[in-house]
């Protein structure tokens, strides 16, 4: 039986281009704070294709850290209207990042993106 999260490239490493653009920025929201302040875990916002491995992987070579845990969800896009017309937000995939205890990411570092 093959587990469903099962890599089949799990040899092959990310090429540099795949690691810059897996993740986006850092979610700021008063939960995300609570969290890297009390918890030592970050939310990133990520590229939809990446999976938790690949993910670990570009925490460990863009900041160098070591991730103890990753779990995602995916935002599913939600209905709007906008001067009078339909429209939907956009999905996107959303990491929860644990790092080890005597770790963390750069203090200096902007973690606020533009959404």
């Amino acid at each position: 039986m093959i587990h469903r999260f099962w890599n089949k490239d799990h040899k092959k490493k990310l090429s540099e281009p795949q690691v810059l653009s897996t993740i986006f920025f850092g979610v700021v929201t008063e939960k995300s704070f609570l969290l890297s302040q009390h918890k030592n875990q970050y939310v990133f916002r990520v590229a939809f294709w990446a999976n938790k491995m690949q993910i670990k992987e570009a925490l460990k070579r863009l900041f160098d850290v070591d991730a103890l845990s990753v779990n995602t969800l995916i935002v599913k896009g939600k209905n709007r209207k906008f001067k009078g017309r339909q429209g939907v937000t956009t999905t996107y995939k959303k990491a929860i990042i644990r790092l080890s205890e005597g770790q963390a990411l750069d203090k200096n570092l902007n973690l606020g993106g533009t959404q």
